[in-house]
């Protein structure tokens, strides 16, 4: 910056124009800091919203939805946007355009004498606004001034080169999307899996005979975790418990786990189907407590086994294993006494790690072993 032809007015610069330039990250509350510019400025009428930004949600939009309604026109142009937003931007008399390789990122506030402009990296999401690390520059002058000549400028040509949007489009953008969500989602499975695994300590192959329909395959993996699990045992913390303790202080976004298997039913995290873990989460967070594990396991598998019933598209795998060992725990003595009871912990470990914060799993000795009780 050249200091001799700029100067500090409060948090402000300004350069000999009086134009008013802000550089603006997550920590300065940007939506409030616009909202507010723009009512100091315009009052709460009389101005235009010109805005091209790469990506809109209807989270964005609420954030700053009195500054779009307040003006008497807004244009957008965008080149990703959720169905929702755009449902409310027709019921708001705003027509939003598409321009397929937009990446900028600008807003315009402004009338026939003053403009308040934002350019920078925020999208028009929640995210892009309040939660990531962006940076933006704010400028605030008279319309006669060359940043608002360029500026305008730069939204006309995009505005021109743009289309409105059709249902094709909107169609297309949809998949889209959430063929990216579903791999953002996986990954963050993937990764919380992977973390896991590194902590237990076991080796991820073994984990291939978890997802198995064969009793043997089964055993030998309930087995290798349950060997795993042992060394984790501290006072009267029960192993499992005290993985878990020491999973969520050292694993980040553990605590998301239950919700994202919710939105990947088919995966599979630690040898069990992801809908059993979000099953488990929502079992916890309704409240539900247990006085058994085996009572616990097998009211996740049944109700696992129901909803996956319901869901289009989930893998026959899923609920083949499902079914398979709901049919073992309910049937099969020897597999329900030897392996299920005795070794709970092991066995529903991945359905633990899901579970709220609230819930806690208590031992209480009963007989030779340990009974486990899930309170939430």
């Amino acid at each position: 910056m050249n200091t001799t032809s700029n100067f500090i007015i409060g948090i402000y610069i300004y350069n000999k124009q009086m134009q008013m330039i802000r550089i603006l990250t997550r920590d300065d509350d940007i939506p409030s800091i616009l909202i507010k510019e723009v009512h100091n400025l315009f009052k709460t009428r009389g101005f235009k919203a010109d805005i091209a930004t790469a990506f809109v949600n209807s989270n964005g939009l609420m954030i700053i939805k009195d500054l779009l309604i307040n003006s008497d026109k807004s244009y957008l142009i965008t080149s990703n946007i959720t169905k929702r937003a755009y449902n409310w931007l027709v019921n708001h008399g705003i027509e939003p355009r598409l321009y397929d390789d937009l990446h900028a990122k600008l807003y315009i506030m402004h009338n026939n004498n003053a403009y308040i402009a934002l350019i920078g990296s925020s999208n028009l999401t929640k995210r892009g606004l309040t939660v990531n690390f962006e940076v933006n520059v704010m400028l605030k002058g008279e319309t006669a001034d060359d940043y608002y000549e360029q500026l305008l400028k730069i939204f006309n040509t995009i505005w021109n080169a743009s289309r409105p949007i059709t249902q094709g489009d909107l169609a297309l953008i949809q998949r889209m999307n959430k063929r990216v969500r579903d791999v953002v989602i996986r990954n963050k499975i993937m990764r919380i899996e992977n973390e896991i695994i590194k902590l237990l300590g076991i080796n991820k192959n073994i984990l291939i005979k978890c997802r198995s329909v064969n009793t043997n395959d089964r055993k030998q993996c309930i087995n290798a975790i349950y060997n795993k699990l042992r060394r984790f045992a501290q006072g009267n913390a029960l192993p499992e418990q005290a993985f878990r303790t020491m999973a969520r202080s050292a694993i980040h976004g553990i605590d998301e786990l239950g919700k994202l298997c919710g939105e990947a039913p088919s995966e599979w995290f630690l040898g069990v189907p992801c809908i059993m873990l979000y099953i488990a989460y929502q079992l916890g967070s309704g409240g539900r407590s247990y006085r058994t594990g085996i009572s616990f396991y097998e009211d996740v598998l049944t109700n696992s086994l129901n909803q996956a019933r319901k869901i289009k598209g989930i893998k026959n795998d899923v609920i083949n294993f499902i079914m398979q060992e709901l049919d073992r725990v309910q049937n099969d003595r020897a597999y329900r006494g030897q392996v299920i009871e005795r070794k709970i912990g092991a066995a529903t470990l991945p359905l633990i790690l899901a579970l709220p914060r609230n819930c806690n799993i208590i031992g209480i000795f009963k007989g030779d072993r340990y009974e486990r009780e899930v309170t939430c």
